[in-house]
């Protein structure tokens, strides 16, 4: 099983945030699911996952080099927000 590098993660509904060092896949998702309520929908844990997933992805990617020039970040973030507005919206 692969263990994962040290990162400090923020979950975003929960406020909590928690060293995830040396954690495996499965002890992420059971430390995630200790902490949300009991009443917690599919939907939220499956985004609580997503982001974790996400922000473990792009640490990976910066330690093998792989980064965008802030100027590119800037050029596209206003289209990235529209987008996700009209997510929300459901348009």
């Amino acid at each position: 099983m692969q263990k994962v590098q040290n990162i400090d993660i923020n979950l975003s509904k929960t406020g909590v945030e928690r060293k995830t060092c040396s954690m495996t896949n499965k002890e992420i998702v059971q430390d995630l699911l200790q902490r949300l309520p009991d009443d917690v929908s599919l939907e939220d844990i499956a985004e609580e996952l997503r982001f974790i997933a996400a922000v473990r992805q792009g640490i990976s990617e910066l330690d093998r080099g792989e980064s965008v020039q802030i100027e590119e970040v800037e050029a596209c973030l206003s289209s990235w927000i529209q987008s996700a507005q009209r997510q929300r919206r459901g348009i």
